[in-house]
């Protein structure tokens, strides 16, 4: 079995920093670096600058297919501004496939997850059925 990840390693790869490696899940930032946006897996909302005190969560799937921050949540003090911010007209066809990117990205992450798991539960048990070709 070459070059095999593990459920935890897979997860400690998504949740790690695509352009400079940092690791968001160990809190690790890097300030100069547009995915992780100075900010690891939660940021003060960008909207009011933390005034509302809601804390946004990291979009890994999106921040990782756009190479910049994505970041999740809606403003106390504006929540009508939640769906302005997510898609900035002048930004319309690069976010589109942008966000075609994630969610292709996302699903083979899931489906990469699930064989993992089925992977992980037939070596268990002891029966491996699986054949390299």
């Amino acid at each position: 079995m070459d070059n095999v990840l593990t459920i935890e390693e897979l997860r400690q790869h998504m949740g790690s920093c695509f352009t400079c490696g940092v690791s968001w899940t160990d809190d690790h930032v890097s300030l100069d670096c547009s995915e992780c946006g100075g900010y690891s897996l939660e940021r003060p909302c960008p909207l009011c600058d933390g005034q509302c005190g809601v804390q946004w969560k990291r979009d890994f799937a999106m921040s990782h297919a756009c190479s910049k921050a994505r970041w999740v949540g809606v403003c106390m003090s504006y929540p009508e501004a939640a769906t302005a911010v997510q898609l900035p007209v002048a930004t319309a066809t690069a976010a589109t496939s942008c966000a075609a990117a994630a969610a292709h990205q996302l699903r083979l992450a899931q489906e990469l997850c699930s064989r993992l798991e089925q992977l992980s539960t037939s070596s268990t048990t002891g029966v491996n059925k699986s054949t390299r070709i």
